[in-house]
């Protein structure tokens, strides 16, 4: 039985990545105005993060279930003997998962034998990434799917994710910020830290920092208490079209952990429309 890894772009991983392991990526709509985009199909991050700049306001909505339906569908059709996981966006962001499950009972009316999981990572972004990078692995150990999907879940309760954004506007047009905070943080230079709970996958408050070079090393801090990192341990990275905060924080884990392997990618922009320019995410 041959076992096929899906994923939608949330994921955040690079094109390379996607492009050797023949993964199928399900794009996440983003909206400008009455315009509806494709994640990283009619519309890329660095075109987004510039139109961001510029005062431009992007949205996101979920993968419908009437698209779901016409996907599934579709992979009946190219090739129904195969065993598919879909190893899906977090639900504590989304309602993703609950569109793919939904169309999941009606292609099966239709396609009794198609067989498919879906997973709830309870993940995002590169973090989310490294768990389809692992899935992907995993399918040439030759588990069983049943294996597979218990080893995913079982990894993917361990990413951890800690982020930071160069303007809280994002985060607080996104409901993720109070309105005290938003404009008390700004007047300070204030720096969130925020991560991911495992448990409910969804985005809290963790630590805050004023300028930049502190709350780098606060990262650092945070990785070195819980990361539990040792040579060639995988640590994604994800970043708001900034080169220069990318470059640092890859100098300071070389310098503190050594041997590292890095995976690093552009946010997309169903993540990037909430994060904004600038901002920064380590996964590991």
């Amino acid at each position: 039985m041959t076992i096929k890894i899906l994923a939608d772009s949330a994921c955040d991983l690079p094109e390379s990545v996607i492009e050797k392991n023949g993964l199928k990526v399900f794009p996440i709509p983003v909206i400008l105005g009455d315009e509806v985009f494709k994640d990283n199909v009619t519309i890329k991050s660095t075109k987004m993060f510039d139109d961001m700049k510029v005062g431009k306001v992007f949205k996101t909505s979920q993968i419908s279930r009437g698209e779901f339906q016409n996907y599934f569908s579709d992979l009946c059709k190219e090739d129904i003997d195969s065993d598919y996981v879909y190893i899906c966006f977090s639900s504590g962001l989304t309602k993703i998962f609950e569109s793919a499950t939904m169309a999941l009972k009606d292609i099966k009316e239709a396609f009794p034998e198609f067989k498919l999981t879906i997973i709830d990572t309870k993940c995002a972004s590169m973090g989310y990434g490294l768990v389809v990078l692992k899935g992907l692995e995993l399918v040439n150990e030759g588990l069983s799917s049943q294996e597979l999907v218990s080893e995913i879940e079982t990894f993917s309760s361990k990413v951890r994710h800690v982020f930071t954004v160069d303007d809280l506007t994002y985060l607080y047009r996104g409901g993720r910020l109070s309105k005290t905070s938003y404009y008390v943080g700004n007047m300070l230079n204030v720096k969130p830290i925020l991560h991911l709970d495992n448990a409910d996958g969804k985005l809290y408050p963790y630590r805050k920092t004023r300028g930049t070079r502190k709350m780098l090393h606060e990262i650092i801090d945070i990785m070195k208490k819980e990361g539990n990192i040792t040579k060639n341990h995988r640590i994604g990275i994800s970043h708001g079209n900034d080169i220069e905060k990318l470059n640092l924080i890859k100098e300071m884990i070389s310098n503190e952990f050594g041997e590292v392997e890095i995976v690093e990618s552009m946010m997309g922009c169903a993540v990037g429309a909430h994060t904004g320019p600038g901002a920064l995410a380590i996964f590991f």
